[in-house]
């Protein structure tokens, strides 16, 4: 076995770990920077997290955990870079994985705040959660590699199989998503799933699945929302919503006051919330009226994509074992359906959740 076959083995294992304890987990998450010169935008890449799994408590409020994962042997100053990940991504926990791990290296962590763990560590960590009763397949390289796979596949069907509005939201939910601040994420990915649109099929895998993955990433940027506003006035979701969506109270009052005077100039009545903001409050309303309930929706999410794309032969309620809910599974359609729906997608792509 390779040394990356190795490396991907400790990420996946590692994957389903988090996702016992309760964290819906992308692999490989790139950091890139952007800057835009001569009216055109360039990214470079940074790095990338191997695992970056993320929780919400039953108020919504999230905690981050990530992982480095390598089997060869990395200096300390890995240790030192996966700090600054930390820093970078606001996560709370951080665990250095390899295969083998000196007593330096184990102290340089400890004073870092860095969890340390080899492969006898891991071991343990899996029989003590119990990972092996999952019903789903997280840990298999090769359903890891047709997930991959079926994203880059996504629209394939439409002009010559990677028309700019395709490439557009294959870069967005690989990179963009990631870099921009939280509060951009759900009006870009809806913009993002509108111009999408007309290029998905509802019998082609592959674009069913980059359905769900974009799905999964508006739970987690929905969720984020509902916790701002779960810790700052839930007696006022509507105008919390506003705020968090166009930049807080000042850059609200900024854009509405020159909106006004652009109506005003123009003779147009145009507004400032999008047409679809009153299906998107009703469900942000649902999900902060339900917050314990709704904090587990990424994941039943992932297991619905799972059973629905991926060809795995369990039941949703096997899949997540004691953690299931009938109000969470509820959620997490209501997410896709809103997403659908509002992007003008066929309701094709989702038809078998009428099914689950």
């Amino acid at each position: 076995m390779s040394r990356l076959d190795r490396d991907l083995s400790l990420k996946l294992r590692f994957k389903r770990l988090f996702w016992r304890m309760g964290y819906s987990c992308p692999l490989e998450v790139p950091v890139s920077h952007y800057e835009y010169s001569g009216g055109r935008r360039k990214r470079t890449d940074l790095t990338d997290i191997d695992v970056l799994g993320t929780r919400f408590d039953p108020a919504l409020q999230p905690s981050r955990v990530m992982a480095d994962c390598k089997s060869s042997d990395e200096s300390h100053n890995r240790i030192f870079w996966l700090r600054g990940a930390m820093q970078y991504f606001g996560a709370d926990t951080a665990y250095f994985v390899k295969t083998r791990i000196s007593l330096r290296d184990r102290a340089i962590a400890s004073r870092l705040g860095i969890a340390t763990l080899d492969v006898n560590g891991l071991d343990r960590l899996e029989k003590q959660f119990d990972v092996g009763s999952s019903g789903l397949p997280l840990a298999d390289p090769g359903v890891y590699a047709k997930q991959l796979s079926l994203l880059l596949a996504a629209g394939h069907a439409a002009d010559d199989g990677r028309s700019k509005h395709v490439r557009d939201a294959q870069h967005f939910a690989r990179y963009m998503y990631w870099y921009i601040p939280k509060e951009r994420r759900i009006l870009n990915l809806i913009e993002v799933s509108r111009n999408l649109a007309p290029h998905l099929r509802g019998d082609q895998t592959c674009d069913k699945y980059f359905v769900y993955h974009l799905g999964l990433l508006l739970s987690l940027a929905l969720l984020e929302m509902g916790g701002a506003i779960l810790a700052r006035d839930v007696t006022d979701v509507p105008g919390q919503v506003r705020q968090y969506l166009f930049g807080g109270p000042m850059a609200l009052a900024d854009r509405e006051k020159f909106l006004a005077l652009l109506n005003e100039a123009t003779g147009a009545n145009e507004r400032l919330e999008p047409d679809y903001f009153g299906e998107l409050l009703e469900l942000i309303n649902r999900l902060v009226s339900f917050p314990r309930q709704a904090s587990d929706v990424p994941r039943h999410m992932e297991a619905l994509s799972f059973i629905h794309t991926l060809d795995v032969p369990v039941a949703v309620e096997a899949a997540l074992e004691d953690d299931f809910s009938v109000e969470t599974l509820k959620l997490a359609k209501d997410v896709l359906y809103l997403l659908v729906k509002v992007s003008g997608m066929s309701s094709s792509l989702i038809e078998e959740l009428n099914t689950t």
